[in-house]
């Protein structure tokens, strides 16, 4: 059952639920490694979207693959659906939502030239069905070579979108760029568009900055979703020591940021059809699934222990004695 609307919850993680879910195939582009999985459950499957690596000379050769699943665990049909690259070119961290009949991705490639750098950049292509893209992949977003900290400095990648209304929300990871042949820390930058393909530079802005010298002295990899029992953003994200949370309510200013794993990276929330939460990950060359457990916030408890007395008096006085706790909880 779906959790209610009309009430806030926490998310607790059963580190003891990780299980191995998907691991490296057969296929050269994805013999290595499997990573940065994207989760979409439609009439009865579930559905995802991956990136695979092989490690061979120069620099990899990277691909994005497609499986299929009646249970979230056990994997089939995979198959590669975009490259593979070879040499120093790339392509990853798949982002997919569907729109009436058409699926759109919006991914990394790499490279391009910027600022005096190789850099990564956002791209975006449509299917009718998630396997078969397009001849219309096209660049849409690239760094802007700033060199201050916390600027959008070049390598953008891993890029989460949300449509809301008839506005596009992008949150992407950029890395610093003090001066060419030099990186440094990544954070996590946001970006509008009107139709998901054209971000105005101007409404672009540091959304999740990095806190040197602490545990989230690089932020990377977001996952933004919309809690369904509310109206906070909640970003799920990646640093040099595992896996970080975070709520907003404008997807701007992030508060309550709290590390939730010490290992993994390349995280992904997804809410089963029965309301139950998953966080799917990276760990070694693996993608693992970790369980949730949804409690109602401590502030919901407070006011549900507020009404329950309020009822209790009122029935005291009535003389009411039949009307079971269930009733009022739900």
């Amino acid at each position: 059952m779906c959790p209610s609307q009309s009430k806030s919850y926490m998310i607790t993680w059963d580190t003891s639920s990780i299980q191995t879910v998907f691991t490296p195939g057969v296929a050269n582009w994805e013999r290595t490694a499997v990573s940065s999985p994207y989760i979409m459950y439609e009439n009865g499957t579930y559905k995802m979207w991956y990136q695979g690596v092989t490690s061979a000379a120069p620099a990899g050769i990277y691909g994005i693959g497609y499986a299929t699943s009646t249970d979230g665990v056990n994997w089939t049909n995979r198959q590669l659906v975009h490259g593979p690259y070879s040499g120093y070119y790339s392509t990853g961290s798949p982002y997919v939502i569907k729109e009436g009949s058409t699926y759109r991705m919006w991914h990394y490639d790499y490279y391009e030239w910027i600022a005096g750098d190789w850099s990564s950049y956002i791209s975006h292509m449509t299917s009718s069905n998630g396997i078969n893209w397009n001849n219309d992949e096209r660049k849409v977003l690239s760094a802007q070579g700033q060199s201050n900290p916390q600027g959008d400095g070049y390598c953008v990648s891993y890029p989460s979108v949300l449509k809301e209304g008839s506005e596009y929300i992008m949150w992407y990871s950029v890395t610093d760029h003090p001066r060419p042949g030099v990186g440094g820390p990544s954070k996590i930058w946001r970006g509008t568009s009107t139709d998901g393909i054209n971000w105005d530079v101007k409404n672009r802005q540091l959304s999740l900055p990095y806190i040197p010298s602490t545990w989230e002295s690089y932020v990377l990899y977001p996952h933004v979703v919309k809690e369904p029992w509310g109206s906070d953003y909640v970003i799920y994200y990646s640093t040099l020591n595992g896996l970080g949370r975070a709520k907003s309510t404008d997807g701007i200013n992030w508060t309550e940021r709290e590390q939730i794993l010490t290992t993994g990276c390349y995280s992904h929330f997804f809410q089963s059809p029965d309301g139950t939460p998953y966080l799917y990950f990276t760990q070694g060359s693996n993608i693992v699934r970790m369980k949730g457990r949804l409690i109602p916030e401590p502030s919901t408890l407070l006011l549900l222990g507020s009404g329950l007395l309020g009822l209790g008096k009122w029935c005291r006085r009535k003389g009411r004695r039949d009307i079971p706790l269930t009733a009022v909880i739900e």
